[in-house]
């Protein structure tokens, strides 16, 4: 059932981004580019079960944008 996994995932995240916040540390939720893989097929590998290289790229380019961000250098 895709809506309840959906849900799942979302309480993982919310908890884990407000244990995060907890331990004064910064959360990057990457599960918004990781959904856009049902509309873009290039965003999963050849073997259909993981990321691609392209998602890689994106999950790197946000983790680089927040870094920046935390460090003031935008």
């Amino acid at each position: 059932d895709g809506a309840a996994i959906a849900a799942e995932i979302e309480a993982f995240n919310t908890v884990n981004a407000e244990e995060t916040r907890r331990r004064h540390a910064r959360y990057l939720n990457v599960t918004p580019i990781s959904r856009l893989a049902h509309a873009e097929p290039g965003l999963i590998a050849a073997d259909g079960l993981h990321p691609s290289r392209e998602m890689y790229r994106r999950w790197a380019e946000a983790a680089l944008a927040d870094a920046r961000q935390a460090l003031g250098n935008t």
